[in-house]
């Protein structure tokens, strides 16, 4: 993956994905 910066952005998208 090439996506280094969006590192944080994908933790955070998961991160609201699991907030059950």
């Amino acid at each position: 993956r090439r996506l280094g910066m969006h590192r944080r952005t994908l933790a955070r998208k998961l991160e609201k994905q699991r907030v059950k």
